[in-house]
């Protein structure tokens, strides 16, 4: 048997550790990647639910909104019947509260007219009709989910108290037009536009409350010791 000089095992030690740290980047690297992908897994597991949620919300949402888009353009220059309904119940409401109004398209433009005995007080465009708060409201309905029989009648329970508020913000509208000129632009771009909304994430809370009502709650796990 042979026996090996001293510097040459010292160059083959040297040569295992240059091949050694050769290969560590791209070890470490490969770990790196390892590492990342298990902890995105985790992540995903975990907020698998919240995503899933977002998903379906945004899925219903862009499809109710582009629903809504091609509806009011089907009707070009004239006023959409959703709008007319709004506006026409909201001059009925006006009338039995005592108010002398009334409605008509507007010739001119995708407006109806709200008018009284001094002319024309208010113009009632597609976004005033509710349909936009109402899709919002059932995109999370659906996202959420639920029995369908349930989620039917929750929805059109919702849908009615959307669309009341809404006739009650437009006549609201009215009184300040008329009585309160100078509040207009801030009652109509906030104030009632807020309410609307909170109506809506009520409408969202009691879902969600309904929904973790129904869930029977987990009994506690025993060890199998008697008590």
């Amino acid at each position: 048997m042979g026996v090996l000089r001293p510097d040459f095992v010292g160059a083959q030690d040297d040569r295992c550790l240059l091949i050694y740290l050769a290969r560590a980047p791209s070890f470490i690297t490969l770990r790196f990647y390892n590492f990342s992908f298990l902890c995105t897994m985790s992540l995903f597991k975990q907020f698998r639910p919240a995503l899933l949620f977002l998903a379906r919300f945004l899925g219903a949402y862009v499809i109710g909104s582009l629903a809504y888009g091609f509806f009011i353009e089907s009707y070009g220059d004239h006023p959409d019947p959703a709008t007319r309904v709004v506006t026409h119940q909201t001059v009925a409401l006006l009338n039995v509260a005592g108010e002398d109004v009334t409605a008509e398209d507007n010739p001119f433009g995708a407006q109806v007219l709200v008018n009284n005995a001094s002319g024309t007080v208010l113009r009632v465009f597609e976004g005033c009709n509710g349909l936009n708060v109402m899709i919002v409201f059932v995109a999370f309905v659906v996202a959420f989910g639920g029995p369908i029989r349930k989620m039917a009648w929750f929805t059109l329970m919702g849908l009615a108290l959307i669309h009341l508020a809404n006739l009650l913000r437009v006549a609201l509208l009215y009184v300040v037009a008329t009585r309160f000129e100078d509040y207009f632009y801030l009652y109509h771009k906030y104030v009632f536009t807020a309410i609307l909304y909170v109506l809506v994430f009520g409408l969202w809370v009691s879902w969600v409350g309904m929904r973790r009502a129904a869930v029977p709650a987990k009994e506690p796990v025993h060890d199998g010791q008697a008590g």
